[in-house]
């Protein structure tokens, strides 16, 4: 029985399943494309792990993308932590009296309320509370002493007006730049 099965095996191999019977030519194929030390499946499957040992170790899960886990995967992106997102701490960075927003975000109000108060639009850049903190636009483009339509129609006159006369509220709203309404 075993003459005749290992008789078969010489007819097949001779015959049309040839090429069938022939070790697989692996010169030209790169046994870690992706070059992240992680070697492909193919690897594994045809029992070649030992020869490329030098090159890669263990199956990569992500023969088509380099990776740098264990499996030859990337590892997933992982949320910034709060300080990262926060580079600046501070309550009121800008120093305009408002709070910057990831104070109102936390919840932590009350706890910087001797430093500053409300919602800071503009963290970096002080600006009054009438502004949601930000700077003033030019409330006098053509710098005719009337102001804008903007400054009449959000119903700032008055910190315009007010700010001309007294330097303190000038310099507590953050206004550089004076005019006054028509009436």
């Amino acid at each position: 029985m075993r003459t005749k099965n290992l008789y078969l095996m010489i007819i097949l191999c001779t015959g049309l399943l040839f090429s069938a019977c022939q070790k697989e030519d692996i010169s030209n194929r790169d046994p870690d494309p992706d070059m992240d030390g992680v070697c492909d499946p193919w690897v594994t499957k045809k029992g070649l792990s030992s020869e490329f040992t030098l090159i890669c170790q263990g199956v990569d899960n992500c023969p088509n993308e380099s990776g740098d886990g264990e499996d030859g995967c990337p590892k997933p992106q992982e949320e910034p932590h709060q300080e990262e997102k926060q580079p600046n701490k501070s309550p009121d960075p800008d120093g305009d009296g408002i709070c910057s927003p990831w104070v109102v975000e936390e919840g932590l109000g009350r706890e910087y309320a001797d430093i500053c108060k409300s919602y800071d639009i503009c963290p970096d850049k002080a600006g009054a509370i009438a502004n949601k903190g930000c700077p003033w636009d030019d409330p006098d483009v053509d710098n005719d002493n009337i102001c804008d339509s903007w400054v009449i129609e959000g119903r700032y006159c008055n910190f315009f007006e007010e700010a001309a006369s007294d330097q303190q509220k000038a310099k507590e709203w953050y206004i550089t730049k004076f005019c006054k309404c028509q009436s």
